[in-house]
């Protein structure tokens, strides 16, 4: 059950690191850069703004990416725990019902089932802290933006297109962040 474990799971997950992780993992790098240096050459000011999160996200995306990895390892071994429990007990059926083992067996199948729905569940719980920090920074960014946009505004130091613009950013900017993370 391990082995066809790692054989399906394992190439599946290179298949689609080669095919699609490495292609959208360097557009979107290319993307945030583009957008941090256009953000630069408009406005130093509004840019240095917005880069304010930048180490948090950096913190946060570190923190997420060392949990979701002890979180994916638990659920693949607990994958191969359920896989190798099922191919013994199919390809050995015959002797469970010769000792009479069905219930013990049934009670062993569904400790690992719950060992593996726990895990995808803390996993679940990983993602859903996560996804709503970014969110949090995006708004944060976009406050911070309106706020010292308004005022530079009210100055006559900048135009109302400048903050509209930079609110575009701020989206192109932090759309990718939750991908490269994952």
């Amino acid at each position: 059950g391990k082995l066809v474990n790692r054989v399906t799971n394992d190439i599946e997950t290179l298949n689609e690191m080669f095919s699609s992780v490495i292609v959208n993992m360097s557009q979107n790098l290319l993307v945030m850069t583009g957008v941090i240096v256009m953000m630069f050459m408009t406005d130093a000011y509004l840019a240095s703004l917005v880069c304010v999160t930048i180490p948090f996200l950096f913190m946060v995306i570190v923190i997420f990416r060392a949990q979701a990895r002890s979180a994916y390892r638990i659920i693949r071994t607990k994958i191969a725990d359920l896989n190798t429990f099922l191919n013994e007990n199919i390809s050995g059926i015959r002797v469970t019902q010769i000792f009479v083992q069905e219930k013990k067996q049934f009670e062993k199948f569904k400790k690992i089932n719950k060992e593996f729905y726990s895990a995808n569940i803390r996993q679940l719980n990983i993602y859903a802290i996560f996804r709503p920090l970014i969110d949090f920074f995006r708004w944060f960014a976009i406050g911070t933006i309106i706020y010292f946009g308004a005022q530079a505004l009210v100055e006559d130091k900048i135009s109302y297109g400048m903050i509209i613009m930079f609110l575009a950013y701020i989206g192109t900017f932090f759309e990718p962040i939750g991908e490269l993370a994952e």
